[in-house]
């Protein structure tokens, strides 16, 4: 699993770059403002179809252009792939991935498993929950495109039943079948998400042991507004029926997936509330590279890293972790400005210049 080559053209700073990369550790050097951290993100979209950094897509085109395209190509268990997109800033998207064409950016997902890692991943332990909720969507909607479904299904039933809420109608038909069908979509994305926790939370109490030297060990759960059940979706049911009054009165749904977080445990606290800077930085990490272990298992392959100036962030016993444990992967692209701070040999070596 490896790109072999991408070309953006009118993609954030760039008018038009096309890069061909190796298999192996690729680094990526120069000055910041050269575009570094946007490659990462261009190869990022081009194999999972959204941007690790911003939700809004009219935000990566060029902001003299009218629309911005990726082309890439690479290869899976030795079969060419090939995927290209073309984003307007009038809205509309086209997609190609194999010579199939369509308009749905998500239809680039499910092939190559992609880890992000970055000095902004400090946010999953101090930012809000949708930072978290956020996470964990990207995480399952790489491997399950039945976890996509119902997660799309479920945020527009969330948007309807809203906007009845909103305008002070919540009995009829129309209002129960829609609160019915944001149950059934909704207990299918807590139960998928709560495996996933239970599995995530052992590869990263192991990696943050490894990270942290040793000393201390951390816990990941999922925390949701409903009690998990045997029978979750008549819990869910008699939540949003007894809670009719409050949720008028405030003009939302206040329960459901929407509103669940992840809790980060370390010598029985809250590690949000009584952790260090570097505990919070060390527990990202391992979160990060916890997911990539589950991608790995799900996909039967280790998936490709982005690392985006991650080790300037970390002190040397640190870095020489993060390398053992990210070496041996399918294919590591590393942007940095600073080429001494990697602590590992290079199989390719990108500079980018200014123009």
């Amino acid at each position: 699993m490896y790109l072999s080559q991408i070309e953006c053209q009118n993609f954030r700073s760039y008018n038009f770059v096309k890069h061909a990369f190796d298999k192996g550790v690729v680094g990526v050097f120069g000055s910041n403002g050269l575009g570094k951290t946007n490659l990462l993100e261009a190869v990022h979209f081009i194999l999972q179809g959204h941007s690790h950094r911003t939700r809004k897509n009219k935000e990566l085109i060029k902001w003299d252009s009218s629309d911005m395209i990726l082309r890439g190509e690479g290869s899976l268990e030795d079969r060419k792939h090939t995927m290209a997109l073309q984003i307007y800033k009038a809205g509309k998207n086209r997609v190609k991935v194999n010579g199939s064409e369509s308009s749905m950016l998500s239809d680039l997902l499910g092939h190559f498993a992609v880890v992000s890692l970055g000095p902004d991943d400090i946010a999953l332990v101090q930012g809000a929950p949708a930072n978290r909720r956020r996470f964990l969507d990207a995480l399952l909607s790489q491997y399950s495109s039945e976890y996509l479904h119902n997660l799309r299904h479920y945020n527009r039933f969330l948007k309807q039943r809203n906007h009845l809420l909103k305008a002070k109608n919540n009995t009829g038909g129309v209002f129960d079948s829609i609160s019915h069908e944001l149950v059934n979509y909704g207990v299918k994305i807590m139960e998928e998400r709560y495996k996933w926790v239970l599995k995530l939370n052992e590869s990263t109490q192991k990696l943050y042991h490894i990270i942290a030297g040793g000393k201390e060990s951390l816990e990941v759960f999922y925390k949701t507004t409903l009690e998990l059940s045997d029978n979750l979706i008549a819990t869910f049911h008699d939540k949003l029926n007894s809670r009719k009054e409050r949720e008028l009165l405030l003009g939302s749904t206040q329960y459901g997936p929407h509103k669940d977080d992840l809790d980060f445990i370390l010598k029985g606290h809250s590690l949000r509330d009584f952790g260090s800077q570097g505990q919070h930085r060390s527990a990202s990490l391992a979160l990060k590279l916890g997911a990539a272990k589950q991608l790995q298992a799900a996909f039967q392959k280790p998936p490709i890293y982005l690392l985006d100036d991650v080790f300037a962030e970390l002190d040397l016993r640190r870095r020489s972790a993060l390398g053992e444990l990210i070496q041996g992967g399918s294919q590591t692209f590393i942007a940095s400005p600073h080429p001494e701070d990697i602590p590992f040999p290079l199989d390719q070596t990108i500079n980018l210049v200014s123009s």
